[in-house]
């Protein structure tokens, strides 16, 4: 990639995210940062002061640190572009293979070895989470038991859930991320029935109930870009590609891209290789 195409790539972006352009003097720090050059010797080819391209240059990457979420410096922005418009590029990719049309592929095509074993596994948990809850006395002492074996039973509902989804039993597993959030919403363990309503929301989006997929969709992508969920967003990548994948599914290309990006950049920056690997 280069200059000119991270300038092009910029002028696409930032105007739908923040209402400005880039002015002539900033579109020419970028290039002529981008091949080494200084302050000074870009002042001199503008036609301006030093002080006056800095001041530019500054304002530059301030807004560039906003349009891109991460800190955007001088001595760091030709890295950060270029690693930004690669991940740009694989998730482009994904995208416009979406939008062309192929066929769903058969059950059959697919290799679900294991998927039945590990769904007697989880069954087998919600079992014996529940025996223990119910066998247990409400008492201070127990707080920290009573979390643990509710967290094992919606986390294994959570797990059935994604496996029916591979399983394409997307009625059932919508059952199961339904059962979640009845369980846990507003309780101690809401961040389960956050994921589930993202694991519904693909679902829905599968079925063609557009209308309330995209509305718990917009739920969980609020909530991410207001930075409500920036603790927890580490643990949350993989649904956030669940989310990046529900809005291709919906043609909203726009936070598709928005949102895989992030999780690519989380997947990376946790290691999580898989969810790397799904993404791209």
């Amino acid at each position: 990639m280069d200059a000119e195409a991270a300038l092009a790539w910029l002028d696409a972006i930032i105007p739908p995210q923040t209402g400005e352009r880039l002015s002539d003097l900033q579109k020419v720090i970028l290039v002529q940062v981008w091949l080494g050059r200084k302050y000074l010797d870009i002042a001199h080819s503008y036609g301006c002061t030093e002080g006056h391209a800095k001041d530019a240059g500054s304002q530059l990457w301030k807004l560039l640190s906003k349009v891109l979420r991460e800190k955007i410096t001088k001595s760091n922005c030709r890295a950060t572009l270029e690693r930004v418009l690669r991940k740009t590029t694989a998730i482009s990719s994904l995208i416009d293979y979406s939008r062309s049309p192929h066929p769903t592929p058969k059950l059959e095509d697919t290799n679900f070895i294991g998927r039945t074993e590990a769904i007697a596994c989880q069954e087998k948990t919600i079992t014996l989470a529940t025996q223990a809850l119910k066998s247990l006395v409400p008492q201070p002492e127990n707080k920290h038991t009573v979390y643990y074996l509710r967290m094992l039973e919606v986390d294994s509902l959570l797990s059935i859930g994604l496996y029916q989804i591979d399983l394409w039993e997307l009625k059932v597993a919508a059952k199961l991320f339904q059962q979640v959030i009845y369980l846990v919403q507003n309780t101690e363990h809401h961040r389960w029935a956050e994921k589930a309503s993202v694991c519904l929301a693909l679902v829905y989006s599968y079925l063609g109930l557009r209308d309330v997929s995209y509305q718990l969709a917009n739920v969980a992508y609020q909530n991410i870009t207001n930075a409500k969920l920036v603790e927890q967003t580490g643990r949350f990548v993989y649904f956030m590609q669940i989310l990046g994948q529900t809005y291709v599914n919906l043609g909203d290309f726009y936070k598709a891209n928005q949102i895989l990006q992030q999780a690519l950049t989380f997947a990376e920056e946790s290691h999580y290789m898989q969810v790397k690997a799904k993404i791209l």
